[in-house]
Order: structure tokens, then sequence, then C-alpha cells
């Protein structure tokens, strides 16, 4: 059924992204959603990002995107917008 829907993404839970670098389950879930979206052609992102070590083996993974507090913390419309002219210039 997967294939089927209208996905070009697939997002890891935040819960799986924080317990991977000390359970040995969670990096199994995440490698597997890594591989399996790779597999269908899909990006991942990955949610509840916090440390750099944490998007070091994301990437490692395969994972291409990434949200959370390591980048910023959740913003107005408003002060996003000023937070992304800024950040690409």
């Amino acid at each position: 059924y997967l294939r089927r829907l209208p996905l070009n993404t697939l997002k890891i839970d935040q819960s799986f992204v924080s317990g991977m670098m000390d359970e040995a389950g969670d990096l199994a879930i995440v490698q597997g959603v890594i591989g399996l979206a790779r597999s269908f052609g899909y990006r991942v992102i990955a949610e509840g990002v916090e440390t750099p070590e944490q998007c070091e083996l994301l990437a490692r993974a395969g994972c291409q995107l990434y949200q959370g507090y390591l980048f910023s913390k959740a913003l107005s419309v408003d002060v996003l917008d000023s937070f992304l002219r800024t950040s690409q210039a």
C-alpha cells in the first residue's frame, strides 16, 4: 500500500531520533525507514534533531532533510521570514 500512496517524503518521528543514540531498536527503525524510503525513491526527513551527533548519524544513514532545535526553535511566520533571509546571505 505504501507504494500506492502519493508520497515523495517519509518522516522519522522524533521519538526514534531521540532514542537512536542509546537504543539499538530505535537505531534499527531509523535505518529501516531510511532504507525503505530510498528503495521507493522517497526523500527522508528526521524530526526532532537536537545534536550534531544525531545529525551526523542520520546523514551517514542516508537521511537528506532535518528539522529540530539543532537548527532553530519554532518560529512565528514573521520571525521565520527574517530568519530565512539572514541565513541565506
